[in-house]
C-alpha cells in the first residue's frame, strides 16, 4: 500500500511537470500571433521640449523577419527618418531582437496590458499601440 501511494505521488508530480512544460510553447505561439502587425509608440503626436515630434514604429512579420522606423518632425517643417531590420523570436515571455546592421541582440520581457498595448520594458517604458498600416505582411 505504501509503494502504491509513493507511485501515485510520483505519477502526479510527473503529470504536473509535463503540463507545465507544454504551456510555455503554447504561450509563445499565442504571443507571436498577437505580435504580428504594426505597433506605434504611444507618445506619437506629442511635441517634446526641443520641438520634436517622434514617430517610432515596429513592424512585426509572421516570418520573424521584422523592421522598425523612427521619424522625427521638427517645428520648422523639416523631418528625418531611418529604418532598421531585425529578426525576432519569443521564448518564455521574452522577445529577442537581433538587428541586421550590427548583429546586436536585445532581449526584453514581452506582455500586453489590459488596453491591448504592447509592453517592451527592455526597449522603452512607453507602451506601443497597434495601428492600421498599408504595409504588406
Amino acid at each position: 500500500m505504501k509503494n502504491l501511494s509513493k507511485l501515485s505521488i510520483i505519477l502526479c508530480f510527473s503529470c504536473i511537470c509535463l503540463f507545465a512544460s507544454c504551456s510555455s510553447d503554447d504561450n509563445d505561439a499565442d504571443q507571436t500571433a498577437d505580435l504580428v502587425g504594426v505597433w506605434q509608440r504611444s507618445d506619437f503626436g506629442e511635441t517634446n521640449a526641443e520641438g520634436e515630434m517622434h514617430d517610432y514604429r515596429l513592424y512585426f512579420m509572421s516570418t520573424g523577419k521584422s523592421y522598425g522606423t523612427h521619424g522625427i518632425s521638427y517645428t520648422d517643417g523639416t523631418s528625418i527618418s531611418a529604418s532598421f531590420g531585425f529578426d525576432t523570436s519569443i521564448s518564455n515571455d521574452q522577445l529577442t531582437l537581433i538587428f541586421d546592421a550590427t548583429s546586436e541582440e536585445i532581449t526584453t520581457p514581452i506582455s500586453f496590458n489590459t488596453d491591448g498595448q504592447l509592453i517592451l520594458t527592455g526597449i522603452t517604458n512607453l507602451p506601443f499601440n497597434e495601428i492600421e498600416d498599408d504595409s504588406t505582411f
